[in-house]
Order: C-alpha cells, then sequence, then structure tokens
C-alpha cells in the first residue's frame, strides 16, 4: 500500500511513496513501522487502535508537514 503526492505536477519526477499497515505493535516495529498518530495521520475507520495502525515513512523530507486521513477504497469497508 501506499500514499502518493496528490500533486506530482508540483514536483516533477518526485512521488512519495510510504507504507502503512494494520498488524501487531510488537511485530512491524521491528521492520521500521511506527504509529501513524506520530505523524498525524489517521485511519478514516473509528476504533482502529493507535498502536495497531503505523506507518513507514520512507521519505522524510517528501513526507514533512504531510498529516491527515488514509482513505481506503470502498472495497476495504466490507471488512472494517
Amino acid at each position: 500500500m501506499e500514499i502518493r503526492e496528490e500533486h506530482p505536477e508540483d514536483k516533477p519526477g518526485i512521488h512519495t511513496v510510504n507504507e502503512r499497515a494494520f498488524g501487531q505493535p510488537k511485530y512491524y516495529p521491528r521492520f521500521g513501522f511506527e504509529p501513524a498518530s506520530r505523524h498525524d495521520i489517521r485511519s478514516q475507520w473509528s476504533g482502529v487502535p493507535n498502536d495497531a495502525f503505523m506507518v513507514l515513512i520512507l521519505d522524510e523530507l517528501a513526507m514533512h508537514g504531510k498529516t491527515g486521513v488514509v482513505r481506503y477504497r470502498s472495497e476495504f469497508d466490507e471488512v472494517m
């Protein structure tokens, strides 16, 4: 899964790709994932535990100042 720049035309050739995951809080941090809330990034679904919604920031500079709600495709609504 990834987050991409909404307006890549502002920065030709630059595409921000970062990973996000729902998972076991004791498993994913060993790969560099951390709670998304540390970056003021939230899941669209209420009730998702803070420590289970994680991100792996691959490009700190590109993510600087990026915050908000991660929205998934509607197909995911069925399982949440």
